[in-house]
């Protein structure tokens, strides 16, 4: 059995857009190329295929959609997250702000929300992307995530007529976003350890 300190690390990825051909999910797709090479086990969550609806909170969670029960199920055992929301009237989607705010459903339960685990933040847009990413930031911060320092705005001449990301310093932002990520679950790690150990 592996322990923990060698178990590959778990990152939620969500992002994208309602839309089925989402330019955001792709990005975020190009974000996490060298996720392996980094130790990860990535779980990718499309905002598309959640189809939430406007969060009610006078729902209760066993009432709530069941992609959304199995979402907060999916952030629970998450050791690390991915959040990349499409740049709207220069800040994140309404419906990356809904998924953030449908997770509340589960509050009470343990790790509903990010509870210090490591957040990277990105986001597809235009000139305005990184107000996506600010507005991302107040709300990751809230929820008790602990925001990685890099994060990575993708522009739309970053792609080239294929899909694919080809602006090497988008690639290598990504990539040290992703390192940082990673660091920060091994420091978790190895703090959770030493105090088993105590």
């Amino acid at each position: 059995m592996l322990s923990d300190h060698q178990r590959p690390i778990r990152l939620l990825a969500i992002g994208g857009s309602v839309r089925a051909t989402s330019r955001t999910l792709q990005a975020m797709r190009a974000i996490l190329a060298t996720a392996a090479a980094h130790g990860f086990d990535v779980e990718i969550v499309s905002v598309h295929e959640l189809a939430l609806p406007i969060y009610n909170d006078d729902i209760p969670l066993d009432a709530q959609p069941e992609a959304l029960q199995h979402l907060i199920e999916q952030v629970a055992g998450a050791d690390a997250y991915l959040i990349c929301s499409p740049t709207y009237h220069g800040s994140m989607s309404g419906a990356i702000k809904n998924v953030l705010d449908s997770l509340y459903a589960g509050r009470g339960e343990p790790g509903s929300h990010f509870d210090g685990k490591p957040v990277g933040l990105a986001s597809y847009g235009g000139p305005s992307a990184i107000n996506a990413v600010n507005t991302l930031q107040t709300s990751i911060r809230s929820m008790r995530g602990s925001l990685v320092p890099t994060v990575v705005t993708v522009s739309r001449d970053a792609f080239d007529d294929a899909g694919t990301i080809t602006d090497e310093r988008t690639l290598a932002r990504a990539d040290a976003m992703l390192a940082e990520i990673a660091t920060h679950v091994a420091m978790r790690r190895a703090h959770e350890a030493a105090s088993v150990a105590v």
